[in-house]
């Protein structure tokens, strides 16, 4: 849906900007009536500007962890959401965390919890998709429980992968001091000394005379495209993305700790939809929301599509998203058998488990993998650099080259 920006004044006669999703211009208008806005100048948020305004002002996934597991137990106790948003406004651990639960509390004055923070640009798709699913199933507090654990599982799966590379990001350091000292001080130096001398020096050596020169040369460019990368590697973007999913695809534990994570998040949310009697048409388009980001928003929208041509549900599944055959076995069994909630549950609770045990193999197997690539690479260095160096010594050694 567009997001309308709104110019206007409020109660006090203060000019006031407001950002509100809609589907047209008239329910901007009504939506900013409802908060006591006086509307001056109204109009769309281009497409690249609100990207870039989500991505800064997004929560990260730690703090929408502590924001969920917060406000799960308040909900569990009848509290009603704005109270607890404004308990959680005062005692929130965060700033950030402080600014996003004053400002939902603001804005649930005459929408439920579901509407303003499906507004909010602090929250991402994923988490707007399940909180409207929670709420549409009056089931808000076990939505947000789907959600804790679901952050807590990909922050957890985040650290063992930041324990894991600590040792080999060291290293690796270590291993670009050494080559830029070689390259732009020890070689050049050396090489200068050959030539005072008149004397030729071996293949490998030349070759890293070559280099050398090169890159003390071009430093500008080599500046700039290593710049260039590590930009690329730093912000979200479609290329990234790409190079993600690749990169899950090949790699085994990867794969399954990406993709175990992720049919987790569709099978509890799968739950929910059934445990509330929602149509499957709409079931779809709530998947589809909720993946929106990733490979899988793309296929339940084929199965969408397939369902609009009154395909059946499971096979619209099986037809186009990529998930396992025993979760298609267990919905087929349970749309036959009037089970397919708690077979659907069952599903999620194991594959939970799975994920965990994934991200334990996969920290496992990913520090030694470095550590020998990047020994491997070092040792190479070493040699390359430093042999041609000795064997030049024992040359002028013997009395030349």
């Amino acid at each position: 849906m567009p997001v309308f920006q709104i110019v206007g004044m409020n109660a006090s006669r203060k000019g006031e900007i407001l950002e509100v999703t809609a589907d047209c211009e008239a329910e901007a208008r009504e939506e900013a009536r409802r908060r006591g806005i006086l509307v001056v100048d109204i109009g769309v948020l281009p497409e690249k500007v609100l990207r870039k305004k989500c991505r800064k002002r997004l929560l990260p996934a730690a703090r929408l962890q502590i924001f969920c597991e917060r406000l799960q137990p308040m909900l569990q106790m009848n509290m009603p959401p704005r109270t607890a948003l404004g308990f959680m406004a005062k005692n929130a651990p965060d700033a950030m965390l402080r600014r996003t639960c004053m400002e939902l509390q603001a804005g649930m004055k005459d929408c439920s919890l579901a509407d303003v923070i499906g507004q909010s640009p602090r929250f991402p798709p994923l988490v707007k998709g399940v909180i409207k699913v929670g709420g549409d199933a009056a089931e808000q507090a076990s939505a947000l429980g789907v959600l804790a654990r679901y952050y807590r599982m990909l922050n957890g799966t985040n650290r063992a992968v930041r324990h894991a590379l600590i040792q080999p990001a060291l290293a690796g350091l270590f291993m670009l001091f050494f080559m830029a000292t070689s390259l732009f001080i020890i070689i050049p130096r050396f090489g200068g000394l050959l030539a005072s001398l008149n004397l030729r020096p071996s293949a490998p050596f030349r070759l890293l005379l070559f280099v050398s020169e090169g890159a003390l040369r071009f430093w500008p460019v080599t500046m700039v495209l290593g710049g260039a990368v590590v930009a690329l590697l730093a912000k979200d973007n479609p290329l990234r993305r790409m190079a993600f999913e690749w990169l899950a695809a090949q790699f085994g534990p990867l794969k399954a700790v990406v993709y175990g994570a992720r049919q987790t998040m569709i099978l509890h949310g799968l739950a929910i939809l059934l445990s509330a009697g929602v149509k499957y048409r709409q079931t779809l388009e709530y998947l589809r929301d909720m993946t929106r980001g990733t490979v899988f928003e793309f296929q339940f929208a084929g199965a969408l599509a397939d369902h609009a041509r009154e395909v059946p549900f499971a096979d619209c599944l099986a037809r186009h998203v990529k998930l396992d055959d025993e979760i298609i076995f267990s919905l087929r069994v349970g749309m036959e058998t009037a089970t397919a909630e708690s077979q659907v549950r069952q599903m999620a609770e194991l594959y939970e488990k799975n994920t965990q045990q994934a991200c334990d193999a996969f920290a496992a197997k990913v520090t030694p993998i470095f550590s020998i690539i990047l020994v491997v690479m070092m040792v190479g260095v070493y040699l390359c650099t430093f042999g041609s160096l000795f064997s030049v010594l024992n040359r002028l050694a013997r009395g030349g080259m």
